[in-house]
């Protein structure tokens, strides 16, 4: 096998090019850094230009990189393109200055050469080649008149490599720098390694007591290398042994791995370590009812664990309980391990569950957490407690301690703020804590004005006035008596149309310690005067009535404390309720007047009606002839007048005079008046009632102004005719 190592590097990249085959590397370098597959790292070792790790190629003196253009027979590698490099190409290559070396090892190499760049530049040097500890190649590599560097293998034929065994190569410059572009080897060929690794001559795995000690051996085949790993490390010889001593307890797995050019092999023992089981229980040394908590345990190297007491019933390696709510008591947690050897170890905690302490704290006999009251104030502040060990007090306090105790205050003034604090804890560390403030405010107070004036006042209604109010050290007001609605500490309100009575309008104010104070304005609200309404008849009249008069009077009155009636007939007189109504019944002819008197503290007022008693309505109706006798009919005289009167009622009259002649015809006429006359030219008939043989008979229906009707008696006459030219 033929296999070129690239010393150089194009973006970051170095490739390995075999005769044979092909094996690309994936070389990562920083400055260059050489690989070989399958090898161990200890044989054609990697390495960079600029760090110069020791587990990588080594050097001395000055060694980099440079971009070099370069005309011969090489090509790029596959990872920069491959070209053929005969019409000139540009790479990374290392360049060894003047006294400086890089230096390797290798194995199973069956030839070995190196690629250097002969050049026409005047500064390059002599490249010397050593390999297994012989120079295998020098040359000065300046060639006048070459201006672009061609690198070479060198030597040429590829040295033959004495040894499979492990040899040291080196590349170094004098008189000039020297640029290296690759190694270029071939490899033996070998069957691949073998490895037998043992502990305590057994193949394992095998267990042990700890401490434990045992011993290791191994041997290999065909190997160039062998590297440990796993529970040791390093690199191993190809066979040999090694003792192991006080081993503490774990599962061990040792590996050896051993390669050559052909390949690896590996071979691995286990090694179980027992160690002492362990378990530890950790629960809380304390708590408080109802307690609730977590219970656990823990083990190491045990294969089984039973729980007992609070734990009885629960197994495995780890494990919990969750109390919770327990009450007041001793509680305890049992665990027992043991491991494959039979060996136990136990864990017991104990928990001690404790009341829950308490302290009830007062100030001025008040559990707050705020107090207000009005000073000065003398007061004290108590505490008690319960299931506590201690007590102490903070804030006004503080000093004081004790399972109860007392503080006395006295004349405490306004405006003062004191905050009382005292802590009890009981055996487990728990606490309670109660805390009271004791704030001491002002007394309050309010002034109620009602038209900026104190009272009392005197109004008519409806009455309009503004009740005002101011406080002072108050935080809150509330309206009392005849004020209502939400107030604040100051205000004012209007009033308007208030009726009769008396008022008090009163504001309560309230400092934060609850203390009132109360302000009255006394307001007092007289009626108007009377209203008074009589009414006869259901109106307010007059009236007019045909004798004997009856009618009824009625009357209402607002505001009225009392009423008086009078009339000009003495038919209703004296005290009367503010309402009611009297029937008047004989009232005589003529005119009568009633009038009710109501009044108040404000004044009286009075109301009249008046009834008017006529006599009834009448009338008469009478014909001037009571017998015609006429030579003829239509002969124009004598013919009838009529008369008539109208009496009584009110008015003007009206008369409806109704005539009926003898064949029955009925012809009426209209008059007025209280005395009236219908003669034959107010007829308009020069015949009137005697145009028929006969008894003419005649009525008049009466009507007065309001309506009264009254018919008359009728009253007859009688025509007779007879004719011209005789006497009857």
């Amino acid at each position: 096998m033929r296999f070129t190592l690239k010393i150089g590097s194009s973006k970051n990249t170095s490739w390995l090019k075999a005769a044979a085959f092909m094996v690309v590397l994936s070389v990562l370098l920083a400055g260059y850094r050489l690989a070989y597959a399958n090898i161990s790292p200890e044989y054609l070792r990697n390495g960079r230009t600029y760090d110069q790790e020791s587990t990588y190629i080594q050097w001395n003196g000055s060694v980099s990189y440079i971009n070099l253009f370069h005309r011969d027979s090489t090509s790029l590698p596959p990872s920069e393109g491959g070209a053929f490099c005969g019409s000139g190409c540009t790479e990374q290559v290392t360049r060894i200055q003047s006294g400086s070396s890089i230096s390797g090892n290798f194995t199973y190499l069956r030839t070995f050469n190196v690629q250097a760049a002969y050049s026409g530049d005047s500064n390059v040097g002599t490249v010397t080649v050593r390999a297994c500890g012989q120079v295998i190649f020098t040359d000065d590599l300046y060639l006048a008149n070459q201006s672009v560097p061609g690198f070479n293998n060198l030597p040429n034929p590829a040295w033959n490599v004495p040894t499979a065994s492990d040899c040291t190569w080196s590349i170094s410059a004098s008189g000039g720098y020297v640029d290296v572009r690759a190694v270029t080897t071939t490899y033996r060929t070998t069957p691949a390694p073998t490895v037998d690794l043992r502990v305590n001559g057994s193949n394992g795995p095998i267990s042990l007591s700890a401490p434990a000690s045992y011993t290791l051996s191994w041997t290999s085949t065909n190997a160039a290398s062998c590297t440990a790993s796993g529970s040791w490390s390093g690199a191993q010889a190809t066979g040999s042994s090694q003792g192991i001593n006080n081993v503490s307890g774990g599962t061990y797995t040792y590996t050896l791995t051993c390669s050559n050019p052909s390949g690896s092999a590996s071979d691995s023992v286990t090694v179980n370590v027992l160690s002492a089981p362990t378990v530890t229980v950790n629960a809380p040394a304390s708590a408080t009812a109802p307690a609730s908590y977590m219970a656990t345990w823990t083990s190491s190297n045990a294969t089984s664990c039973t729980g007992s007491n609070r734990f009885i019933g629960l197994s495995g390696l780890t494990g919990s309980r969750a109390e919770t709510a327990l009450p007041v008591g001793n509680y305890d947690y049992t665990v027992t391990c043991t491991n494959a050897a039979g060996v136990s170890a136990t864990d017991t905690k104990r928990t001690v569950v404790y009341a829950a302490p308490s302290v009830d704290l007062k100030v001025d006999g008040s559990d707050g957490p705020t107090v207000t009251r009005t000073g000065p104030i003398t007061y004290l502040a108590t505490w008690t407690s319960s299931n506590a060990t201690l007590c102490t007090g903070s804030a006004r306090l503080a000093g004081y301690s004790g399972l109860a105790g007392t503080r006395s205050e006295a004349n405490v003034p306004a405006g003062t703020t004191y905050d009382y604090s005292v802590t009890c804890q009981n055996p487990a560390g728990a606490t309670a804590s109660d805390t009271v403030r004791m704030i001491v405010v002002a007394a309050p107070s309010v002034d109620v004005r009602v038209n900026g004036s104190n009272g009392p006042l005197t109004f008519q209604e409806p009455a309009g006035y503004t009740v005002s109010w101011t406080s002072a050290n108050a935080v809150s007001c509330s309206a009392l008596n005849n004020l209502s609605g939400p107030v604040g500490t100051s205000g004012n309100r209007a009033l308007s149309n208030v009726l009769q009575g008396a008022y008090q309008y009163t504001v309560q104010c309230m400092n934060l310690a609850g203390t009132t104070a109360n302000d009255t304005v006394v307001v007092n609200v007289n009626p108007p005067p009377p209203i008074v309404d009589l009414q006869v008849e259901g109106g307010n009249g007059p009236i007019t009535q045909v004798e004997p008069g009856s009618y009824t009077l009625t009357w209402t009155s607002q505001y009225a404390a009392s009423c008086t009636a009078a009339s000009s007939d003495a038919l209703w007189t004296g005290s009367v309720t503010v309402s009611g109504s009297a029937p008047i019944s004989g009232a005589l002819i003529g005119t009568h007047s009633y009038t009710l008197s109501c009044s108040n503290v404000s004044g009286t007022r009075s109301d009249t009606v008046t009834v008017y008693v006529i006599a009834p309505l009448s009338g008469t109706v009478s014909p001037t002839f009571a017998r015609l006798v006429l030579f003829g009919p239509n002969l124009g005289l004598p013919a009838q007048t009529l008369t008539g009167t109208v009496a009584g009622g009110e008015p003007p009259y009206l008369a409806v005079v109704s005539v009926r002649a003898p064949s029955g015809a009925v012809t009426t006429f209209s008059r007025s008046g209280s005395a009236w006359s219908l003669s034959p030219s107010a007829a308009g008939d020069i015949n009137f009632g005697t145009t028929e043989q006969g008894t003419w008979t005649v009525w008049a229906d009466l009507t007065d102004s309001a309506g009264r009707a009254f018919r008359t008696n009728s009253n007859t006459w009688t025509v007779s005719w007879y004719s011209v030219h005789g006497r009857p």
